[in-house]
C-alpha cells in the first residue's frame, strides 16, 4: 500500500471525525518504513524453498506478510535480498502473547542450517 495515500485517508477519517464530535484531533506518523519485496527469481528464493521442501516437507510458496520487520531498514540499506522465515503463527508475531512450540524452533533450526550449508549460496564479505 502507498504510505502517503494510507496517511492521506487517515488524517480526512480523523478530521471528519473530530468535526463530528466537535473536538481537535491529530495524527501523527512515528514510524513510516517502505514494503520490501524479494523476488521470487532471486537465488536466495530459490534455495530457501528448496531447503524448505527437503527439511520440512511439502511445497512452500513464497509470499509477503503484513507485518514490520527490519528488513524495511536493512534492505535498501545493504541492497541485498531478504527472507523472513521464522517458527511458529504468523498472526501471534511481534504481539504480546506471541509464543510457538519447541518443535517449531527445531524445525526452524533445521531450515536455518540447511539454508547455511546450502551449495551455490554465496557470500560475499569485505
Amino acid at each position: 500500500m502507498n504510505h502517503a495515500d494510507v496517511l492521506r485517508e487517515v488524517r480526512a477519517l480523523a478530521a471528519d471525525a473530530a468535526a463530528e464530535a466537535g473536538v481537535a484531533a491529530e495524527v501523527r506518523v512515528i514510524a513510516d518504513r517502505p514494503p520490501i519485496d524479494t523476488p521470487a527469481r532471486e537465488p536466495l528464493v530459490g534455495t530457501a524453498l528448496e531447503v524448505a521442501a527437503r527439511v520440512l516437507g511439502g511445497s512452500p510458496e513464497p509470499r509477503g506478510v503484513s507485518y514490520f520487520s527490519d528488513a524495511s531498514v536493512l534492505t535498501p540499506a545493504l541492497g541485498a535480498p531478504t527472507l523472513i522465515f521464522g517458527p511458529g503463527d504468523e498472526r501471534l508475531a511481534h504481539q504480546v502473547d506471541e509464543h510457538t512450540t519447541l518443535g517449531a524452533v527445531a524445525a526452524a533450526a533445521r531450515f536455518y542450517t540447511g539454508l547455511a550449508l546450502a551449495p551455490g549460496l554465496a557470500v560475499s564479505g569485505s
